[in-house]
């Protein structure tokens, strides 16, 4: 613990997650959660957590005229939706100006360029998946949830009670750390229990199908699971990963208890199947309108060609090849590329939909080696930048636009740097998939100078 730090200290940015900084007497940066850019704010004591310093605003001289009721009863000590107090109007200014300055300072765009915002979740109940730590709460019960942030003393954060998650994944939540409870299942800790439970990961369909993934530090009772372990799924699917006490991931080698290793989701005309380790959207709701903005800005023509990097399940590939375009979709995950060409057979888009497993780089230089060419590339990225090897040999390809999509803005920025100064960014939207949290959808246009 640190000294009080006196009087009221201003808020002058927010952090890549998007919590307060305030910046004490002496220089040194504090993270300051629930808190509004400019307000004024008299803080607690400072914490140090890691590399950083952290302080709870124990009040505020001049409120944000932003501020609403966060409707959640965990709000102040989660570090999941640190925005929730704020407005819809004022989340979207302040990640909009975060996100824009990835874009500038990494990517090179002009600070003026446009941002179009596309059509995003609702507030709440909208994360059909949640990826949970086990975690005893003050009555010695077990529970799943998060790690609470450094500036509160709670046991943790209980994901059952999350406003974000959908109804059936909190019920879903709330009975499986119950039967857990009841099993005597221990959360894992690397110095006194390195066979307890690291991670759970739970995600539930539309219609009443469920997946549970239960990841362990050692090899469990996979009996007494099978046994204790009844949520009130009907289809329920049961698996378990061995995490060894050095590692870390989730889904890294799921293996089935009980019940099937797919899941379905129903977006739009298609009916998406995901097996594990392959993911289903995280927020279904807001598939369409990606679809849509994909179609808009590619505008593909007559005979004209689409290669998306990163397809997954293949619910971009899917909407491209509705319209007539063929597609040929690409991703290092087999179970993702297995259940991407079931999805076309299901829609009936085959023929004009195929996909290939390889990670990007050598997918590509396969492809170029074949002769490939394409007229349109949807590279669909993750939290970092595919780099400049792959967009070497995405402009070999010689297509007419690159259309960059990830939940990073400063994995886009380097992408759209390392695409050379040939290209220019067009449009550039972004699509708000995780609202309450600093995190937005980035979309970015590349067209040849």
């Amino acid at each position: 613990m640190g000294a009080h730090a006196p009087g009221a200290t201003p808020i002058v940015a927010l952090d890549r997650s998007g919590h307060g900084v305030a910046v004490l007497p002496d220089g040194r940066r504090v993270r300051v959660p629930g808190v509004d850019v400019g307000e004024h704010v008299a803080l607690g004591p400072v914490v140090e957590a890691g590399r950083r310093l952290w302080a709870r605003a124990e009040a505020i001289a001049a409120p944000s005229p932003h501020r609403l009721a966060p409707g959640c009863d965990q709000a102040a000590a989660c570090p999941g939706c640190p925005l929730r107090h704020l407005s819809d109007a004022r989340q979207w200014t302040l990640r909009e100006a975060s996100h824009r300055g990835a874009l500038v300072r990494l990517g090179g765009l002009p600070a003026d360029h446009p941002i179009e915002r596309l059509p995003g979740a609702a507030r709440d109940g909208y994360r059909a998946r949640a990826v949970a730590r086990p975690y005893v709460d003050e009555q010695g019960r077990l529970r799943l949830g998060l790690r609470e942030l450094p500036t509160h003393s709670v046991a943790g954060i209980d994901l059952s009670r999350c406003p974000a998650q959908t109804e059936g994944s909190r019920a879903l939540l709330a009975s499986l750390a119950a039967d857990l409870d009841a099993l005597r299942i221990v959360p894992f800790d690397e110095e006194t229990r390195p066979h307890g439970l690291r991670h759970v990961v739970v995600q539930v369909a539309d219609d009443g199908e469920a997946q549970v993934v239960l990841g362990f530090g050692a090899e469990p009772d996979r009996a007494a699971l099978v046994a204790g372990v009844q949520p009130a799924h009907p289809h329920l699917g049961l698996h378990v990963e061995v995490i060894l006490p050095h590692k870390h991931g989730t889904l890294v080698r799921p293996e089935p208890l009980r019940g099937p290793a797919h899941l379905h989701l129903t977006v739009g005309p298609d009916r998406l199947r995901g097996t594990l380790p392959a993911w289903l959207p995280q927020t279904p709701a807001t598939v369409p309108a990606l679809q849509a903005a994909v179609l808009d800005w590619l505008a593909p023509g007559p005979g004209e060609r689409v290669i998306e990097v990163g397809c997954g399940v293949g619910p971009l590939s899917l909407a491209l090849a509705r319209q007539g375009t063929p597609v040929l979709g690409i991703d290092h995950n087999r179970a993702a590329v297995l259940d991407a060409q079931h999805n076309a057979v299901q829609a009936g888009l085959n023929e004009r939909a195929t996909f290939r497993v390889g990670r990007a780089e050598k997918a590509l230089r396969r492809l170029l080696a074949g002769g490939e060419r394409a007229d349109l590339v949807v590279l669909h990225g993750m939290r970092k930048p595919y780099g400049p090897a792959v967009l070497a040999g995405v402009r070999a390809l010689t297509p007419r636009a690159i259309l960059m999509i990830g939940p990073s803005a400063g994995a886009v920025a380097r992408d759209v740097a390392d695409a050379g100064p040939a290209w220019q960014v067009g449009r550039l939207g972004l699509l708000d998939q995780l609202p309450g949290t600093a995190w937005l959808l980035t979309l970015a246009l590349l067209t040849p100078r």
